[in-house]
């Protein structure tokens, strides 16, 4: 890839376009802001007071939030490559909040006059770059990294704005208790506030309007304590994202931490990040291990597991930190008092909570008690009231006073439906074509899997993660195990993986019956495909294959720049039959245009393809969709395929419900126990049996999943919708 055209002299007209378009939304604000000062002097004039301070309080807001649409500006213009465009909007945002600082001291930052600054410093590195290979006749090749911190950049105003407000405090009428302006600037995030929501623009979501409306009640009449229980799949990471930004951007929190069941953890890390900007480190980094009880003191944006967060040595660490805001998702693992995980979360010490959970009740009316509990305690007064108030006696799971008890609970808790939203999803179909190894085939898989039985326990945990991806790999191509065979080859001699590689070497069109059948699928619809694999070099050979039989392909990977991810989606979409992606897979992209999906390869953890299959199954889809899973027969995604389609049918559940039937095997995490099994079983029957084994324990989730969504209906209803 050549790089130096990202550092081409920008088109003139697309400049332009920014520049007009940024003049045209500042000019409004300001515009905006001068009516509200001489309105609100008006008012003044009139003895009008809270009608007064109602606008002084929004002109405020907008002083503050011009510099950060300069800011946001420039972040979006490096990303597009206009280098130039952006160095002059940082530049604006930098001239504002330094304005601001020596206007309202105490109020704006050091750090986020920094983070302008580091932007800046950025963009002039890149011009003098750019001179430099121009004289050279080079290109740049390496992709350039840099992470702007969506940190609260407030912004400038004009001078004779400022003498507009201080004109209104010099009136000084006796009646009026006009409030200090620091005081206010200090507050600005509360006002009347939240009805201009700073995080929608700076996030990469598409976001609906009950989301925004679920966000706004949280952050205006909840003050910041809540219980999100939309229907599954409606979005509540969204909504907790929305509102974690929104503080983040306004100055009210910055230390943070997300609890959640294990299976999620990488997930709610990969959405803070792709749609929000946010990053958060994670329990499951190797950091954790390094740092041990200095990881929760030293990192500000955490995301940790449940099942890691209350062990002892964890636990007595993190009741000692005083956190900013406190988000505990599948909340329903608090809902018994004796438990771990409730004691946990009750010991924290957090300014804002958010509690998530679509099903807040999975026993007895008494888990509901116990969560708001943890949330607003003393809202439901004492447990022997709240029973004798709300529960029928003799029965745990029934109801009466209902009206009251959901008066009580539109406090604090709020509960989107599919019907009270009007999202409809079309249908999904889902084919699973097992194929056949061949013997050169069988051949190399087995000797994979033997080499990972026999080394797996011998060796250091840094090599256990390369037997597993190799493992992993083995039913992608030969070509994706060749890369992890020499790194794990390393300097030392191993007569067994050199031996490997030199077979893999001889055999690099090894998958070929995988690429048959996709051939044939293909081609048997003028359909668009979005084919997914885990592997870089699975993709090349996917590409490769496509191209040779004129299939015109894009590909889609975290290694390419943002305009080459642009760029190879808009060719999908006009051009292309085929997009071929990793797990990047289009976050956060529209690509419901395509209706028909082939998973080449298979994750072992049943979230990551509930994810490939949400990024064509979504809100916006109008087409039935065709999803196609193919799988070597007696490898390990084979078995997984099993477990998931027989035992739980999981293409036919709604996105989101997968996680849920997962979590009610509390602390299993489902792609590390199907390991467990693979490595530790001796012969093909006793793989089976415990196969077996824990597919029984999957059908027990989800008729516990079943069953509680049934009482959840019974007891909720759509009464607590935004």
């Amino acid at each position: 890839m050549k790089r130096a055209k990202f550092y081409e002299e920008e088109d003139e007209s697309q400049v332009n376009r920014y520049k007009e378009e940024e003049d045209y939304r500042l000019e409004s604000v300001r515009k905006l802001y001068e009516s509200y000062v001489r309105k609100g002097i008006s008012f003044l004039k009139k003895g009008e007071i809270n009608s007064a301070e109602s606008l002084f309080k929004k002109a405020i807001n907008l002083n503050f939030l011009i510099p950060d649409a300069h800011f946001q500006l420039g972040r979006l213009l490096i990303k597009k490559g206009n280098i130039k465009a952006a160095k002059n909007s940082l530049k604006n945002a930098l001239n504002g909040v330094i304005f601001l600082k020596q206007e309202y001291p105490g109020h704006i930052r050091d750090d986020e006059i920094k983070v302008i600054e580091e932007g800046l410093e950025y963009v002039q590195e890149r011009i003098r770059l750019l001179k430099e290979e121009k004289k050279l006749g080079k290109d740049i090749v390496d992709e350039d990294k840099i992470y702007i911190p969506p940190v609260r950049v407030q912004y400038e105003f004009d001078k004779e704005n400022v003498n507009l407000i201080r004109q209104a405090e010099e009136l000084n009428y006796e009646s009026l208790k006009f409030y200090d302006l620091n005081s206010q600037a200090q507050n600005l995030s509360i006002l009347q506030g939240f009805d201009e929501l700073l995080s929608l623009s700076s996030s990469n979501i598409e976001h609906y309007q009950y989301q925004i409306n679920t966000a706004r009640k949280v952050l205006k009449r909840f003050s910041g304590r809540a219980f999100l229980c939309d229907e599954v799949g409606l979005g509540k990471t969204i909504e907790a994202g929305i509102i974690l930004k929104e503080y983040i951007l306004r100055g009210f929190v910055s230390k943070i931490l997300i609890l959640t069941v294990p299976s999620l953890v990488s997930q709610w890390k990969e959405e803070m990040s792709n749609k929000f900007g946010l990053n958060f480190i994670t329990t499951d980094n190797g950091v954790f291990e390094e740092e041990k009880e200095n990881f929760w003191v030293k990192n500000n944006f955490v995301i940790a597991s449940l099942h890691t967060a209350k062990r002892k040595n964890n636990c007595s660490i993190i009741q000692d930190i005083n956190y900013d805001i406190l988000i505990v998702d599948e909340a329903h693992h608090l809902k018994s008092k004796n438990t771990l995980n409730y004691k946990l979360v009750n010991s924290i010490k957090s300014k804002f909570t958010l509690l998530l959970t679509a099903t807040p009740i999975q026993n007895n009316l008494e888990e509901i008690f116990n969560l708001i509990t943890l949330l607003k305690p003393g809202h439901l007064k004492t447990l022997s009231h709240f029973k004798k108030e709300f529960r029928i006696k003799g029965d745990p799971r029934s109801l009466k006073n209902k009206e009251k008890l959901r008066e009580l609970l539109s406090e604090c808790l709020i509960r989107n439906t599919r019907a009270e939203v009007d999202i409809k999803l079309p249908k999904r179909h889902a084919e699973t074509i097992r194929i056949n190894l061949s013997d050169d085939e069988k051949n190399f898989y087995n000797l994979i899997t033997n080499f990972v039985k026999e080394e797996f326990y011998k060796s250091t945990q840094a090599r256990k993660f390369f037997l597993e991806t190799l493992q992993r790999e083995a039913s992608s191509s030969v070509n994706a195990c060749l890369k992890t065979l020499k790194i794990y080859l390393g300097n030392n001699e191993h007569k067994i993986s050199k031996n490997l590689i030199d077979f893999a070497k001889e055999n690099r069109e090894i998958g070929s019956a995988k690429l048959k059948i996709l051939l044939k699928i293909l081609n048997s619809t003028d359909e668009k495909f979005l084919i997914f694999t885990q592997f870089l070099e699975t993709q090349s050979l996917v590409l490769n294959f496509l191209k040779s039989n004129n299939i015109p392909c894009s590909v889609f990977n975290g290694n390419l720049s943002g305009l080459e991810k642009d760029f190879n989606i808009q060719e999908f979409k006009e051009h292309n039959k085929v997009l071929i992606s990793t797990e990047v897979g289009g976050e956060g992209r529209n690509l419901q245009f395509c209706n028909a999906m082939v998973n080449f390869d298979l994750p072992w953890n049943p979230m990551r393809i509930e994810q490939r299959v949400g990024r064509i199954h979504r809100v916006g889809q109008t087409r039935e969709v065709y999803i196609f899973n193919l799988s070597y027969k007696d490898t390990i995604e084979d078995y997984i395929l099993k477990l998931l389609d027989e035992k739980i049918n999981m293409f036919e559940l709604v996105i989101g419900e997968m996680g849920m039937i997962l979590g009610n095997l509390e602390d299993i995490e489902f792609d590390k126990r199907i390991f467990e099994i693979w490595i530790d079983s001796k012969t093909k029957e006793d793989l089976n049996k415990k196969i077996e084994k824990f597919g029984e324990r999957l059908l027990w989730a989800k008729g516990k999943h079943e069953e509680i969504k049934k009482l959840d209906l019974e007891i909720f209803g759509g009464d607590y919708e935004t």
